[in-house]
């Protein structure tokens, strides 16, 4: 490749640089370089070695390599060619990065259409590992909308169909650890909506991990209730049960293996949350959705200048992250070892993170503090909190204090 034209193609190599840096939706590099009618290729996926380096696969090379060695090993190949395509594959979205003597272009592309005995992990990228494929689990997409009658992911739920993978693929460690020494999980979704997520983990759980599993999802939409058992009652999943309730007032009972949660909107969350939490649920998995009540409540920050919370668009962001750092205490305080990821591409969905707690039994009591002192600060709390310290849930006292 030209000098020049190199030199055009250098504001591609940080966002490359970038993808491979924090790979956390990163499926593969797909390059083709062309040299008169000659064509060559190569591929860069994740290692399987959790080492955090890549494999590569380049005209005349392969082997192993970490972020920055991998992009000058790209540039030492456009050296030697014309023309450059490189496609970077995420969850999410796909984009193009293109140079050639016309000069350099980039956007996004959609994945090649499959015929229905494909599955979308057999497209261009070989490497695209999903759990719930669409091939094998066909008749159950096919019930959900998200494959059509020919077995082809839909345009339109392809966003919805990446999200509910990587659920699966970051609740799958989890889910193998509550599985062993059960004779059947018990899994409830709470602020369950059209029930998406349960269908696709309860044929995961069935079908995948080969164990007995009970789902019971929740809301208080009967619309969604009825059709969710409808659906239930017509992909013949005997072991789903859904009841329309209002959180605020419903009690789980008996013992409870997993509580799920998927962008349940605003305080839904926190009644979700609430809910897991007096069940005493073995394990928790949310991802919050919409977030406006500490925004709405006029919250203060004397820590920032003012002039920080008079811009709307940083004080919805401050709102956002406050209320998810006031849950994540909470679920500390109630015994629960918890974390915050994010799960996808926020490309995908800006709703894209994800709290995961697993119990311990055991009360952190600097998380009660560490809550108080954030509660105090901003003058407010969330209904969690306020759900939270109404009842015991074993930390009453903790709460009482001021």
């Amino acid at each position: 490749m030209k000098k020049n034209l190199l030199n055009r193609f250098a504001v591609v190599w940080p966002m490359i640089q970038s993808s491979l840096e924090e790979p956390v939706d990163f499926l593969a590099l797909d390059l083709v370089w062309g040299s008169g009618s000659r064509r060559l290729s190569g591929q860069i996926t994740l290692a399987d070695n959790g080492s955090g380096n890549f494999k590569f696969e380049l005209p005349g090379q392969s082997g192993l390599a970490d972020a920055a060695r991998i992009v000058e090993l790209i540039k030492e190949n456009c050296q030697l060619y014309d023309t450059c395509r490189i496609e970077l594959r995420q969850r999410g979205q796909n984009r193009f990065f293109a140079v050639d003597d016309r000069g350099v272009r980039m956007g996004n592309f959609e994945p090649e259409v499959l015929t229905p005995d494909q599955d979308i992990s057999e497209g261009i990228s070989s490497r695209r590992h999903y759990l719930v494929k669409t091939n094998e689990a066909a008749d159950l997409l096919k019930a959900i909308g998200m494959i059509d009658g020919q077995g082809r992911l839909r345009n339109d739920k392809i966003r919805k169909y990446h999200q509910i993978d990587r659920f699966v693929e970051l609740a799958d460690p989890l889910l193998r650890e509550l599985c062993t020494g059960q004779s059947e999980l018990n899994v409830i979704d709470l602020a369950c909506g059209k029930s998406y997520l349960s269908f696709v983990l309860n044929y995961y759980i069935r079908e995948k991990l080969n164990k007995p599993c009970h789902f019971t999802g929740i809301d208080l939409a009967l619309g969604v209730v009825s059709s969710s058992q409808q659906l239930a009652s017509g992909l013949n999943y005997r072991n789903m049960d859904f009841i329309q309730a209002d959180l605020r007032h419903y009690q789980v009972s008996g013992p409870v293996d997993l509580c799920i949660s998927l962008h349940a909107c605003d305080t839904a969350t926190d009644l979700a949350l609430a809910a897991a939490i007096g069940a005493k649920s073995r394990a928790i998995i949310v991802v919050p959705c919409c977030q406006r009540e500490l925004l709405a409540s006029s919250f203060q920050l004397p820590v920032l200048s003012q002039n920080v919370l008079t811009h709307g668009v940083l004080k919805a962001r401050l709102a956002d992250l406050l209320t998810d750092s006031l849950r994540l205490l909470l679920l500390q305080s109630a015994g629960y070892e918890a974390s915050l990821i994010e799960y996808i591409s926020p490309l995908d969905t800006p709703k894209n993170l994800m709290i995961r707690a697993k119990y311990t039994g055991k009360r952190d009591e600097q998380a009660i503090s560490e809550y108080l002192k954030l509660k105090s600060l901003l003058g407010q709390t969330i209904t969690l909190g306020h759900m939270m310290e109404e009842t015991d849930y074993g930390c009453r006292s903790g709460y009482g204090q001021s």
